[in-house]
């Protein structure tokens, strides 16, 4: 199929839904613990919450990516499976880190390293697919290349690694690297057409 506006906007319209179930699979646990603050007892982590709040800056920043793949040519379906295998796969992780709350006791700390395991498993999946969206769209590696490799290698030893520390340092070292790069690739719409 060959890219033009209208053909653009239907192509990435599931990809963009799929992606907003994850924002809003998060601001609705947010509210949850808002609700529930007084009948439930939280004892938060701050490991916990800051992945949490990067599967949101990660949600956004796929949503504001997406823009990128407007210069494609041409799109065919097995292309698309592949693209939308991305969203599903962080909506998926999105998920499995964001727990049910029905008014009982939620140690966070358990919680996360109850279903680190499988949670890091499904985002080295999504580093490995943002690896390879490049070549598969494109042909080409591109320059993400050190960032993805980055964020899979810290995903999947944060899934082995049972220390907090190391945890808490791999949870801080990811926030960092996200910010640098958003600050000097990602600010503009449309900055990542030759990165991403």
């Amino acid at each position: 199929m060959p890219n033009s506006a209208h053909a653009f906007t239907f192509i990435i319209s599931l990809a963009a839904v799929v992606n907003g179930m994850g924002i809003v699979r998060l601001l609705t646990a947010l509210s949850e613990f808002l609700r529930f603050r007084n009948k439930a007892k939280i004892d938060h982590y701050w490991v916990y919450s800051c992945f949490a709040s990067l599967q949101l800056v990660l949600h956004i920043f796929f949503w504001w990516s997406l823009w990128s793949l407007r210069s494609l040519e041409s799109f065919n379906f097995f292309k698309y499976l592949y693209l939308l295998i991305g969203p599903t796969l962080l909506f998926l992780a999105t998920s499995l880190l964001v727990p049910a709350l029905d008014g009982q006791r939620l140690n966070m700390k358990e919680i996360y390293y109850n279903n680190k395991k499988t949670f890091f498993t499904v985002m080295s999946l999504v580093w490995l697919w943002g690896i390879m969206l490049r070549p598969i769209t494109r042909n080409e590696f591109g320059e993400t290349l050190p960032l993805f490799l980055f964020f899979l290698i810290s995903s999947l030893l944060l899934r082995i690694a049972d220390y907090p520390k190391v945890n808490a340092a791999l949870a801080l070292f990811q926030w960092a690297v996200l910010l640098v790069f958003i600050v000097f690739f990602g600010l503009e719409l449309g900055d990542l057409s030759t990165k991403f």
